[in-house]
């Protein structure tokens, strides 16, 4: 087994009442070594829906370019189950996953904000393992590595043909990314 030495530092300040700040990314100018863009966040409580209904609404958003759709349980008035519908979109899509959203659940109601939304510049990288290449999505915040993972299509053919559990097979390779990186500086 390889021990893994921590790749992600993360830097946030406590709150009196226990909560993070993390403050806004967006406040800072240097966006060459991370990408800044607003997104439309939407809410629908749901409570009378057949689980297959969601599914497919949220297949269809989708495919229609919203970047997020999950579901909460949640628990509704007069002590009903429910759901919480979320959909992160791009802003410039909202009316158009706001009419899915309404043709294909049974809300009568969507909540929306626009937030300001900071994403780690990506990119991908090839590792070399003892069974082949594997490709390593990697994300850097402001040029610091904070975060990677292991393309897991290239990791299940390796685990799947050498007859390997998968989470071995994602260790190794984080492992040698981590290796050559150290190695590379």
């Amino acid at each position: 087994w390889v021990v893994l030495e921590p790749v992600v530092r993360i830097f946030a300040d406590s709150n009196r009442n226990g909560t993070l700040d993390w403050g806004d990314p967006t406040e800072e100018n240097d966006k060459t070594t991370w990408d800044a863009t607003h997104g439309a966040v939407m809410l629908a409580n749901i409570d009378d829906s057949d689980p297959e209904v969601l599914g497919f609404a949220m297949e269809k958003l989708l495919a229609q370019g919203a970047l997020d759709v999950f579901f909460t349980p949640v628990q509704m008035k007069k002590s009903r189950p429910g759901t919480l519908l979320t959909v992160i979109a791009p802003v410039e899509q909202r009316d158009e996953l706001l009419r899915t959203v309404f043709r294909e659940t049974t809300t009568f109601g969507v909540r929306y904000e626009v937030k300001p939304r900071a994403k780690l510049k990506r990119a991908v990288e090839h590792v070399k393992t003892p069974w082949g290449s594997v490709r390593v999505k990697i994300g850097t915040w402001k040029g610091e590595l904070v975060n990677l993972h292991p393309e897991y299509e290239d990791c299940r053919a390796i685990a799947e043909r050498e007859k390997l559990p998968l989470k071995m097979v994602l260790e190794v390779v984080r492992a040698q990314f981590v290796h050559f990186q150290s190695k590379s500086k």
